[in-house]
């Protein structure tokens, strides 16, 4: 966070520096995408409840983003894919069954999902994305028979 906060001040004081047009266009974009994608998923992060659905959020706004700017939304897709999807696993996606901003419509389906979808026995702990896949993606999609430690506690959303 603190690159990008030093980021934008160097922007907005872009006119007293000497700085090339270049850097300047490099500079506009890596605030563009900041401002607009960066910045929510930075302080949506605090809540782990919440991290499901935020991370799938995330991978949808990325997703969207290519349109904007491609090279920077596939790296950060990869970035992202590569090590940061833990919270979008099998084993782990139970926790949006706890977040208080999820619809509890979706919270059902979910439970619905973790009793009687088949998952994998012992899941890995990143979850396997095809980005083709992300934009029709939900979060009952993600959710298996491999939250059996939530069975009790999902009986009562059922």
């Amino acid at each position: 966070m603190a690159i990008a906060i030093y980021a934008l001040k160097v922007w907005l004081f872009r006119c007293q520096a000497n700085i090339t047009d270049d850097v300047q266009r490099n500079l506009l974009e890596f605030c563009r995408f900041v401002v607009t994608i960066y910045i929510e998923a930075w302080f949506s992060a605090k809540d782990p409840t919440s991290a499901p659905r935020n991370d799938l959020k995330l991978l949808k706004d990325l997703v969207e983003y290519e349109r904007i700017h491609a090279t920077v939304a596939r790296t950060a897709l990869r970035k992202l894919t590569a090590k940061h999807l833990w919270y979008l696993s099998e084993a782990m996606i139970g926790l949006s069954v706890f977040d208080s901003k999820l619809p509890d419509e979706v919270r059902k389906e979910i439970v619905e999902a973790c009793l009687t979808r088949e998952g994998l026995e012992d899941p890995p702990p990143n979850h396997v994305l095809q980005i083709s896949d992300v934009p029709d993606m939900a979060l009952p999609d993600l959710a298996s028979t491999a939250l059996k430690i939530l069975e009790v506690t999902c009986a009562r959303y059922v």
